[in-house]
């Protein structure tokens, strides 16, 4: 794919590579950022059979269920406290898939100084 705006592509390169980069080092939880994710690979122009989107996918296709991000708001205490236990179930689950992910994400865009 031809970038009209080089810039942009590096702008978002540095970005994927930030967020991949602080999921590697735990300072980002998975969950919440997987589609977070998903859109700049997305705005990239990473097609759905990449290994690094479809990590990503299958991630977000797990776990859509559940209420992770501001969702939580919207749900009553009672079943969040229910809720909870499965999250950090698949938290644990998607972190083998996620953070190889983010390596490959790393080694093909540079660590988030950029390339």
């Amino acid at each position: 794919m031809t970038w009209p705006n080089p810039d942009l592509r590096k702008k978002l390169e540095r970005q994927v590579s930030a967020l991949a980069t602080s999921m590697l080092q735990g300072r980002e939880p998975i969950l919440p950022n997987a589609q977070r994710m998903s859109k700049l690979l997305f705005q990239l122009g990473l097609r759905d059979d990449d290994r690094v989107s479809a990590a990503f996918s299958a991630i977000l296709s797990e776990t859509d269920h559940l209420p992770i991000g501001p969702e939580r708001a919207y749900w009553a205490p009672s079943a969040l406290a229910r809720k909870d236990d499965e999250i950090a179930e698949a938290e644990a689950w998607a972190r083998g898939p996620a953070l190889k992910a983010c390596q490959e994400i790393v080694q093909r865009y540079g660590g988030p100084g950029g390339s």
